[in-house]
């Protein structure tokens, strides 16, 4: 089993993040995208020729939740290679850039923001990553939605899907077995200044 971390520069809350790449044989999936810019695609494309990988050679791609950082960049891959992208059925309406979902959700975080006494520069502060979309999402993607559990074999290797919610409604984490243990992806469960 090949695991290489693809670190991105996202121009986002959180600062730098990674994409995982996880492969057995023939089979290859990325785990996370980043979000939708040039440099962020540039930089994904150039670290997995380094591992010897091209975006066609990817099978599946597995989001850990749906915010930009780590989802924007499905839907661009996807109409470039045919991959599926999977996201926990939670997340999956937001991940496929329902717009519906979308306008549901500003309004209750505008409500919300109201409620709390937010000023406006400060209610736009925080929803400018639903405000300005299209900088950090490519083209929408089908998404496969999964339950809790879900499994996803990659050559002999297999990825186990954990409903996490916190970070986001459907977040996950992908669970999988080497010689020293369990190890898993964790996306954003887990982060270093703060508690999801």
């Amino acid at each position: 089993t090949m695991l290489t971390t693809i670190e991105l520069d996202n121009p986002f809350l959180e600062g730098a993040n990674s994409s995982y790449l996880f492969a057995d044989g023939d089979d290859a999936v990325l785990i996370d995208t980043g979000v939708s810019t040039p440099e962020t695609l540039s930089s994904l494309t150039a670290q997995l020729s380094d591992a010897d990988v091209t975006l066609d050679d990817i099978d599946d791609i597995l989001l850990t939740h749906w915010h930009a950082d780590h989802a924007g960049l499905a839907g661009d891959i996807q109409s470039k290679t045919g991959a599926t992208v999977w996201a926990h059925e939670a997340d999956a309406s937001l991940s496929a850039q329902h717009e519906p979902t979308w306008q549901s959700m500003s309004e209750t975080y505008q409500e919300a923001f109201e409620d709390w006494g937010l000023t406006s520069t400060e209610r736009d502060e925080a929803l400018f990553w639903i405000d300005r979309r299209d900088e950090y999402w490519s083209q929408s993607a089908d998404i496969e939605p999964f339950e809790d559990g879900k499994t996803f074999q990659v050559g002999k290797s297999e990825l186990q899907a954990l409903h996490t919610p916190g970070h986001s409604l459907g977040s996950v984490c992908y669970l999988f077995e080497t010689d020293s243990g369990r190890e898993g992806f964790s996306g954003d469960t887990l982060l270093p200044a703060y508690t999801p």
